[in-house]
């Protein structure tokens, strides 16, 4: 049961943590405005989806059957934490295969042609805005940063000026990842 456990836990690391090195480096290239840096992410992130996402996936997804499956848990029948949870994972997973890899997949034909022609093509902003890195995310971010109190503090202390503004938000996101984590845990008891 322990050994079923580590690697259910090892799976979410891989998960998770490809999720968001991949979010980080996408927002980096981005900024860079580099044709090439941004074509080389978009492919590099597919193969990291490959590599450890699809990996992290399997391993969740059986060891956490496996599980349930020896502790009596149900899964597909009833409400009950594990059966909402691998509901939720089914979810995301469709999402995932149905929206998210052909989005990818056309992030790295325009990003191509972008390299071909010399400069960021009109096609890929379109999807870089679909998947939620486009300009109106970052002005709609910068404005609401007024009433954000970590973005204001960052902002005010200068630190700011020295490191760049996909770092800022990298940033805000791990801090409403342990907010909401933070939350969860006290939600639980």
């Amino acid at each position: 049961m322990d050994t079923l456990l580590y690697l259910h836990i090892f799976g979410g690391i891989l998960l998770v943590g490809n999720i968001i090195t991949a979010a980080f480096w996408k927002i980096r290239a981005d900024l860079s405005k580099d044709v090439r840096l941004i074509h080389s992410t978009a492919k590099n992130i597919m193969i990291a989806d490959y590599c450890f996402t699809i990996p992290g996936i399997l391993l969740v997804l059986s060891t956490g059957i496996w599980m349930a499956d020896k502790n009596n848990y149900p899964l597909l029948y009833g409400i009950s934490w594990s059966s909402f949870s691998f509901y939720l994972f089914t979810l995301s997973g469709i999402i995932w295969s149905f929206f998210l890899l052909p989005m990818q997949r056309k992030m790295i034909r325009f990003s191509s042609q972008s390299v071909k022609e010399g400069k960021i093509s009109s096609n890929y902003l379109k999807v870089r805005v679909q998947k939620g890195g486009g300009k109106g995310l970052r002005r709609t971010r910068r404005r609401s940063y007024e009433h954000h109190s970590v973005r204001s503090l960052y902002m005010r202390s200068g630190i700011a000026r020295q490191q760049s503004y996909s770092t800022a938000i990298f940033h805000d996101f791990l801090n409403n990842l342990l907010k909401s984590l933070f939350i969860g845990m006290c939600l639980e008891q």
